[in-house]
């Protein structure tokens, strides 16, 4: 097995990239990334190509050219018609700056959804409204991180559900309400740590059972009776159950991390995984990783974040799906292989570096198409100017 806990893996993880190894730490990395990540605050905007009202992640303010989905996802315009030629007596996140100032931005990461106007860094959702970070949802609203779900509002981190509401960090589960951290369980409100339970109410821990309060076992009929007694359809009861509840759950012992069905994995809510060293929310065969975030069926990564949908080999990255070997880059999706320093690339890109807003593109440098033998011989200079600058390596700036 390999020491994926060794500061040897890391710099033998970052020589493969080809990157010098960065002292900064873990935590230092992940705020550069998220500072590229505005996920939930909208803005109302006009689309600066069709002139129709739109929903986008930039404020009016900023000045950004910015379209719509159509417009951005259509065949009226190429984003390497803004490009520019490198200027090496210039740094490059100079240059980069630049061309993403001049470029038209995406409105919203929103690809693929149905009626989900109002969603953010999402992917084939219909008739949703406010869901940001989740998948594959239906008839959703209120909710971050929530994967082939419907029906569900104000959740977090849940996938496969139906009919639920306010639960956190559950999955496969049926009308579940004011929940954590629970697993196959339906028709049921108030729980922690529980699997594969029915008709429980403000329950810890339990396990394939059936009409229990507060973990102990009723009848059919006196459950019923005694959960309608507590009135939950009033706001200021259920607020109250809250209380009690949480007081009630401090009186289990609780286990020190949520780690499920994984080998050598240290961090919390890790399902499914291996070799997963300070990892936070992974699941569905992660494997390999180090200081990643958010991530579901990726292999090979070191220091990312909402990352996944089957990539492999990616470090540096925030915001990238169905990716082979990309560093340093936001929002890389749709089948992207070698891409460096990019943010918004998108369907089957290959071999970039520096792009920004580009899709179904090869052999590109700051948006300028290149031929693959002129790519070749140029990207080695640009990486020995970009060293000279202290820029190889590194994060963009926040002030980009």
């Amino acid at each position: 097995m390999r020491d994926i806990n060794s500061p040897e893996w890391e710099r033998e993880f970052v020589t493969k990239m080809g990157f010098p190894f960065s002292e900064l730490s873990a935590e230092e990395r992940h705020r550069r990334r998220l500072a590229y990540r505005n996920e939930r605050t909208l803005y109302q905007d006009v689309c600066d190509l069709c002139k129709k009202n739109i929903i986008s992640l930039y404020s009016p303010d900023k000045n950004a050219t910015v379209y719509c989905q159509t417009c951005w996802w259509g065949d009226g315009w190429d984003a390497r018609s803004y490009s520019q030629d490198y200027d090496f007596s210039k740094p490059f996140f100079e240059q980069f700056k630049e061309l993403q100032d001049r470029v038209p931005r995406l409105s919203l990461i929103n690809s693929k959804g149905e009626n989900s106007e109002y969603c953010n860094a999402t992917t084939e959702n219909r008739n949703c409204y406010l869901v940001f970070g989740g998948d594959y949802n239906e008839d959703c609203y209120d909710s971050v991180f929530n994967f082939h779900c419907k029906d569900v509002c104000d959740v977090y981190f849940v996938d496969n559900s139906t009919l639920c509401y306010e639960c956190i960090d559950c999955s496969k589960c049926y009308n579940v309400t004011y929940s954590q951290n629970s697993q196959n369980c339906s028709d049921s409100a108030f729980l922690f740590d529980c699997r594969s339970v029915k008709n429980c109410f403000g329950c810890v821990g339990l396990r394939n059972k059936e009409y229990h309060i507060f973990n102990e076992p009723h009848s059919k009929e006196d459950y019923e009776n005694i959960v309608t007694s507590f009135k939950l359809n009033s706001w200021n009861n259920a607020q109250e159950m809250k209380k009690r509840f949480n007081e009630f759950k401090l009186k289990f012992p609780h286990l020190y991390a949520n780690i499920v069905n994984s080998e050598n994995c240290t961090g919390d809510n890790i399902l499914n995984s291996k070799n997963c060293i300070n990892c936070f929310d992974t699941f569905d065969k992660c494997e390999d990783l180090k200081d990643v975030m958010l991530a579901g069926n990726i292999k090979d990564g070191y220091s990312c974040s909402h990352i996944g949908h089957n990539s492999e080999l990616c470090y540096e990255c925030f915001g990238t799906v169905s990716s082979y070997h990309c560093a340093f880059c936001a929002y890389s999706w749709g089948g992207n292989k070698n891409i460096y320093y990019c943010i918004n690339a998108a369907n089957s890109c290959e071999d970039l570096f520096g792009c920004t807003q580009i899709k179904k593109a090869k052999y590109c440098i700051l948006n300028k198409q290149y031929t693959k033998e002129e790519y070749e011989a140029l990207l080695p200079r640009i990486i020995d100017h970009m060293k000279k600058n202290n820029e190889w390596g590194h994060f963009f700036p926040m002030k980009n």
